[in-house]
């Protein structure tokens, strides 16, 4: 979330590479990129797009270098699709935990501000509608699409996301409900509060930078 490009594409553009060249070696094997919604929030870009659009015109309008090492990505696996090596680009929201159990990861962004907000007992008043899908939703939603049919040469592109998202302040409603007092502040207010915080445990010092923004 805020680390430059330049420190992601090692770890988001150049091992697809070799994975790509790997699926391409002695027999063709099907290749099934996650990427992320991220790329179609540029904006620099019209308002509407479609998967024949030229995504690099709009590359410095997307906001997060996170999102843009992805389309770059992208760009690799839709070569490799026109090349004849059959390619799957699946786009999720963001990703939360189980909705059975309840398991997440407590270190990804939406449960570092949850988490934050709940230490500052206070949560930015924002509106936000939150697109999240339960990661054993994504999983078997992958799976499905995936498998079963016959791999064909070029490239398939679905979105993962919810029809049903949920309001920022409904959340923190939620976490008021279950206990926990949180006040809804000013953006301005609340990230005057998050600087003050000098806890060791404070989860969203190591993302101080994305927030200032």
């Amino acid at each position: 979330w805020i680390q430059p490009y330049s420190a992601l594409r090692a770890a988001n553009v150049l091992p697809l590479k070799e994975l790509l060249r790997l699926a391409c070696r002695a027999k063709a094997k099907p290749f099934h990129f996650i990427s992320t919604l991220g790329v179609g929030y540029s904006s620099a870009g019209p308002q509407e797009i479609d998967e024949c659009s030229d995504a690099f015109c709009d590359l410095d309008g997307v906001p997060l270098a996170y999102a843009q090492s992805k389309l770059v990505a992208e760009a690799l696996v839709r070569a490799a699709g026109e090349r004849g090596l059959p390619t799957t680009i699946f786009r999720p929201s963001f990703i939360s935990g189980d909705s059975v159990s309840g398991i997440s990861n407590d270190s990804d962004f939406i449960s570092a501000l949850i988490k934050g907000c709940i230490q500052m007992g206070a949560a930015p008043d924002l509106d936000w509608r939150l697109d999240a899908i339960p990661v054993d939703f994504t999983a078997d939603a992958v799976m499905r699409l995936t498998t079963g049919s016959k791999a064909e040469s070029g490239c398939r592109v679905f979105h993962l996301a919810n029809p049903h998202g949920r309001y920022w302040r409904e959340l923190v409603l939620w976490m008021n409900l279950y206990g926990y007092r949180i006040q809804l502040l000013p953006y301005e207010q609340w990230l005057m509060q998050f600087r003050t915080q000098d806890a060791p445990d404070f989860s969203l010092r190591p993302l101080a930078p994305f927030f200032e923004r």
